[in-house]
Order: C-alpha cells, then sequence, then structure tokens
C-alpha cells in the first residue's frame, strides 16, 4: 500500500537527491582537496575526510536527540537545506581552512538526514512494515549513491571543474 502514496514516493526522491549529495562528497573531497588550488596533501585531504565523518557523528547524535522531542521532518528539512548550502559555499572554497568549515557543517548535516528518514518513514507508515517500506525507499538512496560518483566525474571530467558537480550536488 505505501507504494501508492506519494508519501512513498516523495520520501525516495529525497532519500536519492540526498545521497547522490552526500555521495559526491565523500567520493571527490579528497581529489577536490588535493587537485584544485586549495593544494591538500593527500594525507590531509584523508583526515579532511576523517573529519568530515566525525563530524557526522555528532549531527546524528545531536540531531536525533532534537528529532526525539521535536519531530524529524522540521529537522530533516533543515539538514537538507544546510547541506545543500555548504555544497554551493564548496565552490568558493580555496582555502584549506575553509575545507574544514565545510566539513563540519556538511557532516553535521549529513549525519543527521541518516537518523531522521527511519523516524519520517515511521510517522508516515507505522510500525507494523517499517522494515520493508525502508528496504524499498532505500533503493532511491542505493541509486543516487551509485549515481554519484560517475556523474560528478563525468561533470569535471567535461568541464575541467568541480564547480558544476558540486552546484547539481548542493541543487539535489
Amino acid at each position: 500500500l505505501a507504494l501508492r502514496t506519494h508519501a512513498f514516493w516523495l520520501l525516495s526522491a529525497s532519500m536519492l537527491l540526498a545521497y547522490f549529495t552526500i555521495n559526491v562528497v565523500y567520493i571527490h573531497l579528497v581529489p577536490f582537496a588535493t587537485d584544485t588550488e586549495v593544494g591538500a596533501s593527500p594525507r590531509t585531504a584523508a583526515f579532511l575526510l576523517s573529519f568530515l565523518g566525525a563530524s557526522s557523528l555528532v549531527g546524528r547524535i545531536a540531531c536525533g536527540a532534537v528529532a526525539d522531542r521535536t519531530g524529524p521532518r522540521a529537522i530533516l528539512a533543515i539538514c537538507l537545506g544546510v547541506g545543500g548550502g555548504a555544497m554551493l559555499g564548496l565552490m568558493a572554497v580555496s582555502q584549506l581552512w575553509g575545507l574544514y568549515g565545510f566539513a563540519i557543517v556538511f557532516g553535521f548535516a549529513s549525519g543527521a538526514m541518516f537518523n531522521l528518514y527511519p523516524g519520517i518513514t515511521g510517522e508516515l507508515f507505522g510500525m507494523a512494515s517499517l522494515g520493508t517500506i525502508m528496504g524499498a525507499t532505500r533503493i532511491g538512496l542505493a541509486l543516487g549513491s551509485a549515481a554519484s560518483g560517475p556523474v560528478a566525474g563525468w561533470i569535471f571530467d567535461v568541464s575541467g571543474s568541480y564547480d558544476w558537480a558540486f552546484l547539481v550536488a548542493g541543487l539535489a
């Protein structure tokens, strides 16, 4: 029955676009940091990715606690907006400190998203078939994740810049 609802398809589309964006970052942040004017060493760029992961953990815990009190929908909307805005801001980054700022903001927002989608799924469809419905909506997540690397890489190859790839990901 869930497949017949607009809510299911909107939730799936939201996951596809969100995880497209998240995985563009996880796949292309190190090359961006090392191959552009930022000029980070491979070690520093790898640490940056670890730093982003740590920020993600903080976002999961903090926003999960807030969502338990307020509900997950508004928190998810805020995190989607913050994550998209951070992607657009990434296009202006030319120094290492800017990448660390991005890692804090984007990591926090993307980590929060990970925990908020199950709560929203439960609110929308109840708990009786939660596992099945989450599995079905995760098809969007998988498609977005799978497309992210090749699409952003192709955009970079065609344009010679990460700007267009980050713009697409930020708008997504």
